[in-house]
């Protein structure tokens, strides 16, 4: 249909003639609304074209509706700084140019944010906005004013372009109160009161190219811009000095407040304790000498007022001097599943990254702004591989290809080394809403630093819901050891202060009124909040410029919904048929969602949604996910559930089909579990699978094995009975992900099933795998007989075509037959999975049989032959890159020389070894190299520096809840402290050590602390005590049971010997020559004379025991 423009404006001639202005102020407002539903036909131009009249037309009127009125508005000044000085050289026709074309354009930025000019003065404008009596008058203005200055700064450049001259520029202040509209010389334009002399001093005030405003603009738009506190200042008229702020930008971490009833500045009440808390212990946290990190945890069920707690905590964060680096993410149901889309989302926003249109520049962003904080470009690599960016072509990537556990722990680390280089630039604080539905990996996140990064100087605030804690003890018990903030039901008492808050802009407040807000809310304040906005939608309760009136014959007939879901459907049954429709489109995208994934964005959509931000039932947030798109938010998680069950099947499955393509085409945010998920509900169940499948393969490839395996089974239950290879592949993604999981339960029945798929697609790839995940399940469960069984199967059924099954199949026989003491057969067996290795070009299988190899000579006796392995599996590592693996291999290098008694190889081994898992983040690795550098240094008498390394494994391994390694670390401790005399700490620390490793139920492990302590009792000539501690290292030995996994057992035969021999017992003489004769069967293993010699001379243990035996024999 055509619109008749010409008939249009020829009725509101018409309308002139009327005698009853408020008449005329409706229709006016009648047709505004009008024009403003045809912009789809008209376009926008247009429409804008015949508006700006119109609107004017409302103003004059509602300004004239009484000769002068009391009115609540924010006023804007703005000033032309620098004119006078461009006047002296420009002449007049150009510096008018200048001049009528500035403040025109500087006319038309506050026409659009909805305010008006009312007087102009040379070269400056005074402004107000709230004539229209939007709730948002103050926020609008500010964001006015930050336009004003960019278009300022777009004046300055035309002028030093046009003219070659600088110096122009502007100022604006802002303040809101009461002032006098109307009346006087200027009529309509007339404005007075305290509050005009306030806004001009702000301007005045301001810095050239700056904004300031009044505390009292500030309270309204808290938490929207980045703003600096100013010294107060004193102002003609007022009493008191004024605090004012200077704004410098929309904020960048915070999303706009939800206003619980359209705008309507409602207290914070029943938490003020909740919220005194939070305060101190921020507060507190700010002023530790140093700070490690706190966890606070706010627990709550829905709608009990969490966010809005938090809320409030950052408007106050906002008003104080204190210089926070503050990062804010919020969970989301719909990403629950996606690997770290939480630690995503907080890192981006932490870091300030934009949306970027591509990929490649997302991974740019990130490598420019991440690699210079972590000053690696390589580890910043890594961290957003993880996180999703796909660096999976950047050469640090190289190392950690088929190794997720590697990349998930490097990247934690890089993380938490970038939360260090981010608290240089203030006290970082990270706000974490909706815990409840934080994917796997972000948790999985969030406990490594609590429990690994517990110095680092962080203050944590989480939201969850109790139910979420009931069903994970694990979180439960942590987070019981820190602070905890539980939100009850407000009291009666605070449930009535919310409903007269709510209700503020009654002249009274009914008691029935009262009462049908309170009763049946159980103390709910969202459910509070939404039975106001009901009634407001309802038209019971009516909206004036004056305020608003309760008209209670309009809830007689209308039954009153009892439950939260009722009440919101009340409100969406209220709306207008265009703001329903797409609300439920933006459900069918989900919780989160973006314009243009709804329809093609045009002006009618966005006023669909500005419509929709002021009744409170989605937020905009100030920065998107997605680059040139607005993203939104449901205010609720209840309303977005309410809104998507309102969604008729028929429109749903379309809808979701064509979200799923929208999110597609988004190739910069590609994340295949969302798009799954859109095509399933779609019925598009072929695409469906497709991107379960990439979702899974990704999520498994990066160490995110929960959403593995649930990815994987929503593939697997839309695939064809006969899609037989599809069902193997998604099978074998399972059982990998339960093997990193260390499920054995789930391994059990996954397990059978790939077996038996193999044997039904009759694949003799598929039947090899299979047989090889088996013998890896026996062999992790203690069975090595049975392992190498299958690990044969698997060798059999290795097809010619695919050699790298082959080779991992003979690496499992190599450990099997290592495990069992069959090392006849390890060369044969070496030679052969090397020999594959190298066919399929698998590295990593071929350094891993070369380190293995090292490891079984190392047990034997056989150094030289382990170190030679142990060198060439490390070359292979620093090839790939493979760091980790390096790492060990370089300890287990550290570890060879140490048997030999070449101490300075071993050190300097170890430290390379030091260096590498501390740039990595392998801490729990750190402390063991510590405790056997600490045994390096021992053995060269250098007990101080033992002690140090000592006392910096067990920091290490307390942190990481090694208890195995922390008792270790204690009996070297210990014996540190003896060689320094320190004998009282020695015999504590030992006593530790022994107590912790029978615990652990390591009884043999204790006894070289109890040969320690049998030492130290020797020293003080405590025989008898010796000998007691001696007959339990002898009884033990009497079992049958050998010594091995201790680090030195021949120091423990020397020191049980020399209490013997010191306690004339008959047992010394035969517990010498057992000691002898083991020592020289080690000896005789070694191929090398040269090497021989060493070890029985380079190490003092070694050296002392034939002394020994030589003056007995």
């Amino acid at each position: 249909m055509r619109w008749n423009l010409s008939a249009t404006i020829g009725l509101l001639d018409e309308y002139e003639e009327a005698p009853v202005v408020n008449v005329r102020i409706a229709e006016l407002k009648a047709a505004i609304a009008t024009l403003d539903s045809h912009r789809h036909v008209l376009g926008n131009a247009a429409v804008d074209l015949a508006l700006a009249p119109l609107r004017e037309q409302l103003a004059v009127l509602q300004l004239n509706l009484n000769e002068q009125q009391l009115r609540q508005l924010t006023v804007l000044f703005l000033d032309v700084v620098g004119s006078t000085a461009l006047s002296q050289h420009l002449d007049p026709e150009d510096i008018n140019t200048v001049m009528d074309g500035a403040l025109a354009r500087f006319t038309a930025l506050v026409i659009k944010h909805h305010g008006r000019v009312l007087q102009y003065a040379g070269d400056s404008l005074l402004a107000v906005f709230g004539l229209e009596a939007s709730e948002r008058a103050p926020e609008l203005a500010v964001q006015a004013g930050l336009a004003l200055l960019e278009e300022g700064r777009y004046q300055a450049a035309r002028v030093l372009t046009e003219f070659s001259r600088t110096g122009f520029n502007v100022r604006v202040g802002i303040h809101t109160g009461s002032v006098l509209l109307g009346g006087g010389v200027d009529g309509e334009n007339s404005i007075r009161g305290l509050a005009v002399n306030i806004a001009a001093r702000m301007e005045q005030t301001a810095p050239a190219g700056g904004l300031r405003i009044s505390r009292e603009t500030y309270r309204h738009v808290r938490g929207l811009f980045t703003v600096e506190v100013q010294e107060p200042m004193q102002v003609k008229g007022c009493d008191e000095p004024l605090v004012s702020y200077l704004v410098s930008g929309t904020s960048v971490v915070q999303s706009q407040p939800s206003r619980g009833v359209e705008g309507l500045q409602v207290p914070l009440i029943g938490r003020e304790h909740e919220m005194r808390q939070l305060q101190c212990a921020f507060t507190a946290f700010c002023v530790e000498r140093s700070p490690s990190l706190r966890l606070l945890s706010v627990i709550g069920e829905a709608g009990m007022g969490k966010s809005r707690l938090l809320a409030e905590f950052r408007y106050w964060l906002a008003a104080q001097q204190q210089v926070v680096c503050l990062g804010y993410a919020e969970a989301c149901e719909s990403n629950q599943s996606q690997p770290y889309a939480l630690l995503s989302q907080l890192f981006f926003r932490l870091l300030g990254l934009k949306a970027a249109h591509s990929a490649g520049a997302a991974r740019t962003q990130w490598l420019a702004v991440v690699g210079l904080r972590l000053r690696s470009e390589d580890n910043a690599a890594v961290l957003g591989h993880l996180l999703g960016l796909d660096f999976g072509q950047h050469p640090a990537l190289r190392g950690f290809a088929n190794d997720a556990r590697q990349l998930r722990d490097s990247s934690f680390f890089f993380a938490s080394r970038l939360l260090r280089a981010l608290a240089d630039q203030g006290q970082p604080l990270l706000l974490l809403d909706d815990l409840h539905w934080a994917d796997t990996g972000s948790l999985d996140f969030i406990h490594y630093l609590l429990v690994e990064q517990a110095d680092l100087p962080l203050c944590l605030i989480c939201l969850v819901r109790p139910s979420w804690l009931e069903d994970r003890p694990i979180w439960s018990a942590l987070l019981a050891r820190h602070t905890q903030l539980p939100l009850a039901k407000l009291d009666d008492a605070d449930s009535n202060a919310l409903a007269e808050a709510l209700l503020q802009r009654l002249d009274s407040i009914p008691a029935e009124l009262r009462a049908l807000i309170t009763e049946g809310a159980d103390g709910n304040p969202f459910f509070m909040e939404e039975r106001v906005n009901m009634l407001l939608d309802q038209s019971a309760i009516v909206r004036d410029v004056a305020g608003w009136r309760w008209q209670a014959m309009a809830m007689q007939d209308a039954p009153l919904p009892t439950t939260l879901t009722g009440v919101l459907q009340a409100r969406m049954d209220a709306l207008p048929e265009l703001e329903r429709r797409t609300l439920q489109m933006a459900a069918v995208v989900g919780p989160v969602f973006w314009n243009a994934a709804l329809y093609e964005p045009d002006a009618a959509l966005d006023m669909v949604l500005t419509s929709l931000v002021n009744r409170a039932l989605i937020v905009e947030r100030s920065e998107s996910s997605l680059a040139g798109q607005r993203e939104f938010a449901f205010k609720h998680h209840c309303l977005y559930q309410v809104c998507y069950s309102g969604v008729l099947k028929r429109n749903r499955s379309p809808a979701h089909v064509r979200v799923a393509r929208w999110l597609a085409a988004q190739s910069s945010n590609a994340h295949f579990d969302l798009i799954a998920e859109h095509y399933e509900r779609g019925d598009e169940l072929v695409q469906a699978q497709v991107y379960w499948y990439r979702a899974a393969d990704s999520a498994l490839a990066r160490y995110a094995n929960s959403s593995a395996l649930i990815f994987a089974e929503r593939a697997l239950d839309l695939l064809p009975a006969d899609a037989y290879d599809q069902q193997f592949e998604l099978c074998h993604i399972q059982v990998r992900a339960l093997e990193l999981l260390r499920e054995r339960d789930g391994l059990v029945i996954h397990l059978a099933k790939l077996e038996r798929m193999a044997e039904l697609n009759k694949v003799d790839k598929q039947r090899s795998q299979a047989a090889h995940r088996r013998a890896s399940f026996l062999f992790e469960g203690g069975d090595a007989a049975q392992a190498l069984e299958y690990a044969q199967q698997a060798l059999d059924w290795a097809p010619a075509a695919a050699p790298e099954c082959a080779a991992r199949a003979y690496l499992m026989m190599l450990v099997a037959n290592g495990r069992l003491g069959r090392r006849e057969q390890l060369a044969t067996l070496a030679e052969s999975g090397l020999k594959y290795a190298k066919m399929a070009d698998n590295k990593v299988v071929e350094a891993a049989i070369l380190n293995q190899l090292g490891s079984d000579h190392a047990d034997a006796g056989d150094y030289d032959a382990a170190i030679r392995y142990y060198q060439a599996a490390l070359k292979i590592h620093r090839e790939t890159g493979h760091r980790t693996n390096e790492g060990g291999t370089l300890a287990n290098l550290g570890y060879a020389a140490f048997c030999l008694g070449d101490f300075s190889a071993a050190e300097a081994q170890y430290l390379q070894a030091l260096a590498l898992c501390e740039a990595i983040g392998q801490r729990q690795n750190a402390g063991i190299i510590h405790i056997n550098i600490a045994l390096v240094m021992l053995n060269q008498a250098m007990a101080e520096p033992a002690r140090l390394h000592a006392s910096q494994a067990l920091t290490l391994l307390r942190a990481a809840g090694d208890r195995w390694a922390e008792a270790a670390a204690l009996r070297v401790a210990g014996q540190s402290e003896l060689a320094l005399g320190e004998t009282t700490t020695a015999v504590r620390l030992l006593e530790t050590s022994c107590d912790m490793f029978r615990q652990l139920d390591m009884p043999h492990l204790a006894l070289e602390a109890v040969a320690a302590l049998a030492f130290e009792a020797l020293q003080r000539q405590d025989v008898s005590r010796a000998k007691l501690l001696v007959d339990d290292i002898l009884t033990h030995l009497s079992t049958g049971a050998g010594l091995d996994g201790c680090d030195e057992p021949m120091r423990i035969l020397l020191n049980s010997y020399e209490v013997l021999n010191a306690a004339k017992d008959s047992r010394a003489t035969d517990l010498l020559v057992r000691a002898h004769t083991e020592l020289m069967g080690r000896a005789q293993k070694m191929g090398n004379a040269e090497s021989r010699q060493r070890f029985l001379y380079a190490v003092p243990v070694h050296r002392a025991l034939l002394t020994a035996y030589k003056q007995v024999w």
